[in-house]
């Protein structure tokens, strides 16, 4: 799915592609958004798992401010309980 959003909540769907119209065996699944009130750093290939209760999510992080150092990037852990 390709997205946009005005607002990094609320996201318009502008197309989807498949593996099969691309005639891969998978596609990557890549984005990168800005957070919400922090213009100086992009998100992408996050992982959420939930296990035991606890949420658990793995981001990595690039900084936006100087384009090029925009390939830089952590990987930045979140776990949040849901009790």
């Amino acid at each position: 799915m390709v997205a946009r959003s005005a607002d990094g909540e609320r996201f318009e769907t502008l197309t989807t592609v498949t593996r099969e119209e691309m005639d891969a065996e998978s596609l990557e699944r890549p984005s990168l958004v800005r957070l919400p009130g922090n213009p100086k750093t992009g998100v992408k290939d996050t992982v959420i798992v939930r296990r035991d209760g606890v949420w658990h999510l793995w981001a990595s992080c690039h900084p936006l401010a100087d384009p090029d150092e925009a390939d830089q990037m952590v990987t930045d852990y979140a776990p949040a309980s849901t009790a």
